[in-house]
């Protein structure tokens, strides 16, 4: 599927299953299309109490029901709905922004003249102003250095996503960074 073609079917699918999500009192968080052998069509949405596991499953039997009556997806396909989870992908400007103080990671479709040939960075997303996204890049720090700010628009990024940091447990009787 050539790359207009995905982004013809991520949109489709996207008015399909928005209004479908809104009667459920969700919203549509993203679409994404992978392809090869079977093309797979994940759908994430949000709820402002989360969403269940019910609600998935509704919302795929609806939205595969539309998908079927339209024949817009070409040969055989899974369909997943789900919500973004702790390390969601942005598919929006507006999504990204939302993302402040939190640690994200972007791979970029070219890279930065701040550090040529690098397209991928990781840090705290400090700022988004102006459609101006700044990142602290903290994967490129040197050492004892504090780590450089990244600046960035949204049409720069191919690729963004939450990291999410599972707190480490101290076991009873031990000093914490010993196993």
């Amino acid at each position: 599927m050539t790359d207009t073609a995905t982004s013809e079917l991520r949109t489709l699918v996207a008015d399909l299953a928005a209004p479908l999500a809104a009667s459920m009192g969700l919203a549509l968080w993203g679409v994404e299309i992978l392809g090869g052998g079977r093309s797979i069509v994940r759908v994430f949405l949000e709820g402002e109490n989360g969403v269940t596991i019910d609600q998935c499953a509704e919302l795929s039997r609806l939205l595969g029901l539309s998908l079927e009556v339209e024949d817009c997806v070409p040969g055989a396909y899974v369909l997943e709905v789900s919500s973004p989870g702790l390390e969601r992908v942005f598919f929006t400007a507006e999504q990204l922004a939302g993302a402040v103080g939190k640690v994200i990671e972007v791979t970029l479709h070219q890279p930065l003249p701040l550090v040529p040939g690098r397209k991928k960075f990781r840090g705290e997303l400090t700022g988004a102003a102006d459609g101006v996204y700044t990142l602290r890049a903290e994967d490129i720090a040197r050492a004892g250095e504090e780590a450089p700010l990244v600046e960035l628009s949204f049409a720069d990024v191919k690729k963004a996503k939450q990291v999410h940091f599972v707190p480490e447990k101290t076991l009873p009787g031990k000093k914490p960074g010993k196993k």
